[in-house]
């Protein structure tokens, strides 16, 4: 067999030293994959509620002078509920966003970031209700308008936030 030159040669090494880049650049992408892949944990599903959790709020009646409030919280669910995440806003058409201080007024509540727990382990049962009181000097101007409010319950070991049950009431607090 015999060669045959054709003009320049330079354009079949140019394919090949391109094919090489590209099966580097490949090998290398796979190897940092393989690498990473052990690194990255996948983040676990969120626990929801069951169907049937519900809080309501049954009463609400302002303090103006202290700027408080005194909520009467009911659970109208098919569970028994560990606590509540409450939000308000001066403004009433705005959601609740602000978080409403925690004052004292028995039974007693544990602030746990934005969840407002029963003490001791305690569970506001199945058609049972509490009254709390809370603070909503944080708001400026400081009056409250609007309320939100939603169920938490202790599931396989951890406080679940029930994003299904929340709910919004208008009030008047100046």
């Amino acid at each position: 067999m015999r060669l045959i030159k054709i003009g320049d040669k330079k354009a079949l090494s140019e394919i090949v030293s391109y094919a090489l880049l590209i099966l580097i650049a490949f090998v290398i992408g796979t190897a940092i994959f393989m690498w990473m892949r052990h690194w990255v944990v996948t983040p676990p599903e969120d626990e929801e509620c069951p169907d049937g959790v519900a809080i309501v709020i049954r009463n609400a009646v302002c303090n103006d002078a202290d700027d408080k409030i005194t909520l009467t919280i009911a659970n109208q669910g098919r569970f028994d509920i560990s606590g509540f995440v409450l939000k308000g806003s001066n403004d009433p058409n705005l959601p609740a966003a602000m978080k409403l201080s925690l004052k004292d007024a028995p039974p007693k509540l544990t602030e746990i970031g934005e969840i407002k727990q029963i003490d001791g382990g305690g569970v506001l049962g199945i058609g049972e209700e509490n009254s709390y009181t809370f603070g909503y000097d944080l708001l400026s101007p400081v009056s409250l308008n609007k309320i939100s409010i939603g169920a938490v319950r202790l599931q396989s070991g951890k406080l679940v936030i029930c994003t299904k049950s929340f709910i919004s009431e208008d009030v008047a607090c100046t």
